[in-house]
Formats: structure tokens, sequence, C-alpha cells
């Protein structure tokens, strides 16, 4: 079975997202940025291996499944343009037997010219704290490198965020900022 899709446009540049998984797996500008595996499966079997995955509530093993269970999951187009897009995730039942906290979570994907910006808000909406990890593993392809592996981090423990910018061209730090969440 076929996924759906979503096409984005801005001048030369696009970009296509999957709502399983709110994966980003095409980048153009006007040349192909992101790199997925020649044996991703894009049929729902499986998360996308390749472009820009999400890794929520948890990275790596520990007490649910790997990486956690957004990338397994189809993600609700809540709003939609030529040029941008935003995807929402929320508790559900299945959700809620692996991980009982409730949450909104917000992907927003926007092609500006000649940059791909994506913005992931998580907002706890349960009436305790908790805590989560969160993580995107962006493959992108390199003229030098067959593919390099960038991983772009954000960890929120109760309403504090840190959010480490990556640059994708050389894998470097550009800038980190502090913000509040409130409920």
């Amino acid at each position: 079975m076929a996924l759906e899709t979503v096409e984005l446009k801005n001048g030369k540049a696009s970009a296509t997202v999957y709502p399983l998984g709110a994966t980003v797996t095409s980048f153009k500008a006007p040349h192909e940025v992101l790199f997925c595996r020649p044996d991703a499966k894009f049929d729902g079997s499986k998360p996308i291996s390749g472009g820009i995955p999400h890794c929520f509530p948890q990275f790596g093993p520990g007490a649910i499944q790997q990486h956690g269970f957004a990338r397994n999951l189809v993600w609700k187009v809540a709003s939609k343009s030529d040029k941008d897009i935003t995807l929402e995730l929320v508790d559900n039942e299945e959700t809620m037997a692996m991980w009982p906290n409730k949450f909104q979570a917000l992907y927003k994907v926007t092609l500006a010219d000649s940059k791909l910006n994506c913005e992931l808000t998580v907002k706890n909406t349960d009436d305790k704290a908790w805590e989560f990890q969160v993580s995107t593993m962006s493959a992108l392809k390199c003229t030098c490198l067959w593919i390099c592996m960038c991983t772009c981090t954000c960890i929120r423990i109760n309403i504090m965020c840190k959010h480490i910018y990556i640059d994708p061209l050389t894998c470097q730090r550009l800038e980190l900022k502090k913000r509040i969440l409130t409920r």
C-alpha cells in the first residue's frame, strides 16, 4: 500500500513529507540534500529509513521500543500550504499503552527559497510533569562521503528546553537557544 505524501514547493526548492512518522524524505534546493536508504520501506510496514525521522519520546533503547513511537505512527495534517505543513501527534490509546503521558506534538516544515526549516514542539497536556527525549537523525547526501549522519537533539525536562542546531554541511553546532514553554 502506498503511503500518503505531501509535496512542498517554493521557487526551485521542493520537499517531500510523509505523515508516517512526520518524516521529510526529500529536500531539493535545487539538488537533493537528504538521503534515504535504498532498502527503505515506503509501505508503512516499518519506519522510513533516511531523510529526517523523529525519535520521541525516547532516543535509543530503553523502557519502550527503540527510538520511541513517533516515527511509527501516522501524524495528522493540522495545516498545509504550498510552502509549509504542520503535522500533529497527540496521545491516544496506543501511545498511552506504551508511555502513559498526555501530550501534543506539532511538527512544522517550512520551505523558504533554498532553506528547509523544521520545528518540533512538544506540549505537556497532562496534569503531571514528565520527562522525555526527542531527536532527529538526519541522513544527508554529501559530495565527499556516501552519507553522513547528523543528529540534532532537543532535550526537555518538564518545561525547560535546550535546542542544539547543527549545520548540515559541516555537522558543527550553529547556536544554542533556551526557551521556557508554558502549558
